[in-house]
C-alpha cells in the first residue's frame, strides 16, 4: 500500500466514527406471555410506552437492542436493567460471537425467561441451488448452531436474514423450514429481515402468510416513501409485528457535520432523538431495535422510550429542508442501476459504506461484500477511471465508492 493511500485510509477512518445511536428500556416483571405482561410499566420516574408486537403478543418497550455493533457484556446488562426486554443479534454479527455474548449475559442474569430474543440466520447461503427440502433442512441446522451459541433451547422470534426477493417468502423451502423450526420449539414465532424491495416483500408475506414478524428497515429518509409505510400498515393490520431497524439514519450526517454558512447546526443527540421519535410516530412499528454502543446513546434513548413526544428543537431539524437534502441515506431503490456501466451492486455497496463508515463496524461491512454476486462487488468499479453512477435521491455514490476502494483497494 502506497504511503499516500495509507494515509487516505487512515483519515477516512478518523472520519468514519459516530458509531451507532441510540436504544431503549422499560420494566418488563415477569414471564414475556400476552396474559400477563403489563401495558405500561414504571421505570425510574417514569413510565415507558410499550406496545403490541401483532400476533406474538409480546408488550414490549417501543425501543429496544440491536445489539449487533457491540459484545460489550456491561453494555448489554446495563440495558437489562434499565428496562430493555428485547435483544436482536444474528448468526453473522461478529463471526457468532454477538449470538455468545447475549445469550451468556442473559443466562448470568437469571432473566432468560422474561426477555424476548430475536436472531437471525442468513437466507443467501441456504437456497443457491437447494431444492425445497435441502432448504427446509439448512434451516434447521443453522437455527441448531444459533441456539448453540446463545446457550438456550429457543428463540422467540427467528428471521431469515436479508431477504429482498418477494418469491422467496412463498417459496416451499421457506415455508416448510419455517414451519418445522416453530414445531420442533426451536422458535416460538418466525419471520425475516428486509433491507431491500421492502414494501413488495412485506407484501408478498402477507398475501402468503406464515410469517409472524418482519424487520424492516424504516427512518425519516424513507418520509416520501408512502407505499412502504402502506405495506407496513397492511401487514400490521393482519397481525404481523413490525420492527423497525436503521433508524438512526443521521449517522453519516452527523459524522460529517461541519458548520456551514448560513446552516443551522443540530447537537448529535437531537438529532439521534429526533428521528428515532419520527419512526416510533407510525403505531403500525411495535418497537425500534437501534443499535448503541455507549451508555451514554443508551441514556440518550432512554428518555424516547419513556417519551417519545418530539421537543421545539427536534421537531425544528425534521422540518428542514437543507437536513433533508443532506442525509445522505441510500433508501435501496435500485434506481441507480441503471446508470453504472460496471453493472456494480450498488445499493448492496452503499449497504458496505454504511456498516463501514457510519457503524465503523469492518467485519459486518466484510460480510455484507461477501454476499454480493461475483463481478459486481467493489472490484466491478476499478476499470472507471470516474464514478458515473447517479442517485435519484441524495447518496453521493462516486465518493462512497472512492472511500470503499480506499479500504478494499
Amino acid at each position: 500500500m502506497s504511503a499516500e493511500m495509507s494515509r487516505s485510509r487512515r483519515e477516512f477512518l478518523a472520519t468514519a466514527a459516530t458509531g451507532a445511536a441510540a436504544a431503549g428500556l422499560a420494566g418488563l416483571p415477569g414471564r414475556l406471555d400476552a396474559d400477563t405482561a403489563p401495558k405500561r410499566t414504571a421505570v425510574q420516574t417514569g413510565e415507558a410506552v410499550t406496545r403490541t408486537l401483532g400476533r406474538t403478543g409480546f408488550e414490549l418497550p417501543i425501543v429496544s437492542m440491536g445489539v449487533m455493533n457491540t459484545d460489550d457484556a456491561n453494555l448489554i446488562r446495563r440495558s437489562r436493567e434499565m428496562g430493555v426486554r428485547f435483544f436482536d443479534t444474528a448468526a453473522s454479527y461478529m463471526g457468532g460471537r454477538n449470538e455468545e455474548v447475549v445469550g451468556a449475559t442473559l443466562r448470568e442474569m437469571g432473566v432468560r425467561d422474561e426477555t424476548v430474543i430475536a436472531t437471525k440466520i442468513l437466507h443467501s447461503r441456504t437456497r443457491r441451488g437447494m431444492t425445497p427440502d435441502q432448504i427446509a433442512a439448512a434451516f434447521i441446522e443453522h437455527s441448531d448452531q444459533s441456539l448453540e451459541r446463545l446457550g438456550t433451547d429457543h428463540v422467540e422470534i427467528l428471521y431469515m436474514h436479508a431477504i429482498q426477493d418477494p418469491a422467496d417468502i412463498s417459496n416451499a423451502g421457506f415455508q416448510e423450514g419455517m414451519a418445522r423450526i416453530k414445531e420442533q420449539g426451536k422458535a416460538r414465532f418466525t419471520g425475516f429481515s428486509t433491507h431491500r424491495n421492502m414494501a413488495a416483500c412485506i407484501r408478498a408475506a402477507v398475501e402468503a402468510g406464515g410469517v409472524d414478524v418482519i424487520l424492516s428497515s424504516f427512518n425519516f429518509a424513507f418520509e416520501g416513501q408512502a407505499d412502504l409505510a402502506a405495506a407496513m400498515q397492511e401487514a400490521a393490520a393482519a397481525g404481523i409485528g413490525i420492527v423497525a431497524m436503521k433508524t438512526q439514519c443521521v449517522r453519516d450526517l452527523a459524522r460529517r457535520n461541519v458548520p456551514a454558512e448560513g446552516r443551522t447546526t443540530y447537537p448529535t443527540e437531537v438529532m439521534h432523538k429526533a428521528v428515532l421519535k419520527w419512526a416510533l410516530g407510525h403505531e403500525f412499528i411495535g418497537t425500534a431495535i437501534p443499535g448503541y454502543t455507549t451508555y451514554e446513546q443508551l441514556e440518550q434513548n432512554f428518555s424516547v422510550a419513556l417519551d417519545p413526544a418530539l421537543t421545539e428543537q427536534e421537531q425544528q431539524f425534521l422540518d428542514d429542508n437543507r437536513i433533508r437534502n443532506e442525509l445522505g441515506f441510500c433508501l435501496q431503490c435500485e434506481q441507480c442501476l441503471a446508470t453504472c456501466p460496471g453493472q456494480a451492486d450498488i445499493p448492496s455497496l452503499m449497504r458496505v459504506h454504511m456498516y463501514a463508515a457510519a457503524y465503523t463496524n469492518f467485519e459486518q461491512a466484510r460480510e455484507t461484500l461477501t454476499e454480493i454476486e461475483p463481478g459486481r462487488g467493489i472490484e466491478s468499479c476499478a476499470a472507471c477511471r470516474s464514478c458515473t453512477a447517479r442517485c435519484a435521491n441524495t447518496v453521493n455514490i462516486a465518493e462512497r465508492i472512492a472511500e470503499l476502494q480506499t479500504i478494499y483497494a
